[in-house]
């Protein structure tokens, strides 16, 4: 069983991470005048099945691949948080005071580090033992010297900025709890949660995902993610035989920098309410106090299972657009009661979903964002069933294959989160010889993720490579882990 604690290790057998950390190092020194007390790799992810579906609660199978980052930790003389990175011609170093430095949009690749520098420090200050003036002054005046590497491609649905906020994370929790060189233990699920909120100062309303398999992921194994009752992670065993390529589209798109995302949480949190209304949710004894409603809170209310509630959506959400006015005529509410309710009464929050009213066409499309949402929860659990069962291989591959098209087809038509780029992509590994494949990620550009026989990965590759230049296959990786040596 795995431990509940973020694994330190006091050295490196893998060479070729071990040279890669010496390497960051050396940039440290140069470029900081100073060595690091410490390192932290934190793997990227592929999301198998269940897209678009941790902001609602529901369970998600990803994995984590082995692509990552790296950071490189120590405290600094002056109160300042110093950022190099190892692409300096690339991304530019950053340096600012401690307590004054702002995230910005759209976000520079140094925010995701402050998101998670930030979420750290805001927790311990709220937590008993630095309650006192002096605990909290001295976590306002911390200084780091920091160096990033990575591996994960930018913007491309393999989590790099989730990655660099949870590295941020675990790096500044070590820096600041070690004590006499020795660290203290991190508890995966809830530095995992830290992280997800933290990742919020960026602007998207995510969920947690990307955290969760980031810090709860096992080598050779994917990971069956739970966000309700709490986190809790299931190791789901791959069917012998399958092999999973990762292909980019050719397209980027940075899902901080784009109101796709937020308008798609907008769309379903809307959804998750009207729903709710009929069930009396909103109001009276039942209404649900600073928080919003999800629609796994609508489903458990409804009494139905996951293929009941997508049958039965159509009584509840009409299949016509929505616009702004029938959303508040369904709700009985004022826009500003709406966002109330639809944020959780998070005035920040308010305000991105504002930002999202301002620049929509006024048509939200609630019944095909839902019916995606129940649809897929419901393929996410059918493939750990799959994976589960004492069937042949071969079955159990084309079956998972069969579900992964399906959610890509749902991610297309329903949530409308796919792009052309993307979807050609899909098509050409099919052709190439994928038993089946989707996007992976928040989508409208980035990877696509195709399941292949281990029989067939050498035709596989030689296809495949007539028509993308960027493909690799990733073996599921450990999660994250502290260096100290």
């Amino acid at each position: 069983m795995a431990s509940k604690h973020v694994p330190v290790n006091y050295c490196c057998e893998d060479k070729y991470l071990k040279d890669r950390l010496l390497k960051l190092g050396e940039h440290f020194k140069r470029k900081l005048s100073t060595s690091p007390s410490l390192y932290v790799r934190v793997p990227g992810r592929v999301n198998l099945i269940g897209e678009h579906i941790d902001y609602h609660g529901f369970a998600v199978l990803p994995m984590a691949i082995e692509h990552d980052i790296l950071i490189a930790i120590s405290v600094s003389d002056d109160s300042k948080i110093n950022l190099v990175n190892l692409d300096s011609e690339k991304y530019s170093d950053f340096s600012d005071f401690s307590d004054k430095f702002a995230i910005d949009t759209p976000p520079m690749w140094y925010h995701y580090f402050l998101c998670g520098f930030r979420g750290i420090v805001e927790n311990l200050k709220d937590c008993n033992q630095f309650q006192n003036g002096q605990s909290k002054n001295c976590l306002n005046l911390l200084g780091v010297n920091v160096a990033v590497a990575g591996t994960i491609p930018p913007s491309a649905g393999l989590s790099s900025s989730s990655a660099l906020v949870c590295a941020s994370a675990l790096a500044t929790m070590c820096i600041i709890g070690q004590d006499n060189n020795c660290l203290p233990p991190i508890d995966k699920s809830a530095i995992a949660e830290i992280s997800t909120k933290a990742e919020r100062y960026i602007g998207t309303q995510g969920g947690g995902m990307d955290q969760a398999i980031a810090f709860l992921a096992e080598e050779g194994c994917a990971q069956l993610i739970e966000f309700e009752p709490f986190l809790k992670s299931t190791v789901v065993t791959l069917p012998l035989g399958a092999v999973f390529y990762i292909i980019h589209c050719g397209k980027t798109l940075n899902k901080a920098a784009t109101h796709h995302y937020n308008t798609r949480v907008f769309e379903t949190r809307v959804a998750a309410a009207i729903i709710g209304k009929k069930y009396n949710l909103l109001s009276g004894d039942t209404a649900m106090k600073k928080k919003h409603l999800s629609l796994r809170d609508v489903l458990f209310v409804s009494g139905k299972n996951l293929d009941q509630m997508s049958t039965c959506l159509k009584d509840y959400l009409k299949f016509e657009n929505y616009t702004l006015d029938d959303i508040l005529e369904e709700l009985c509410m004022t826009e500003e009661q709406m966002l109330d309710v639809i944020s959780g009464y998070s005035k920040s929050v308010a305000q991105k979903f504002k930002d999202v009213i301002v620049s929509s066409n006024n048509k939200y499309r609630l019944f095909n964002r839902a019916l995606h949402v129940y649809e897929e929860a419901s393929r996410v659990l059918k493939v750990k069933k799959i994976c589960e069962a004492a069937a042949d291989s071969e079955e159990k591959l084309r079956t998972i294959a069969k579900l992964m098209t399906e959610s890509h087809k749902s991610c297309k038509d329903l949530y409308e989160c796919s792009c052309e780029e993307l979807d050609h992509t899909v098509e050409i590994a099919v052709k190439a010889g994928a038993l089946g494949a989707r996007l992976t990620g928040a989508g409208w550009g980035g990877c696509v993720v195709a399941l292949v026989r281990e029989n067939d990965v050498v035709q596989f590759e030689q296809n495949i490579g007539q028509h993308s230049k960027v493909f690799f296959r990733s073996k599921p990786s450990q999660g994250a882990a502290v260096y100290k040596f």
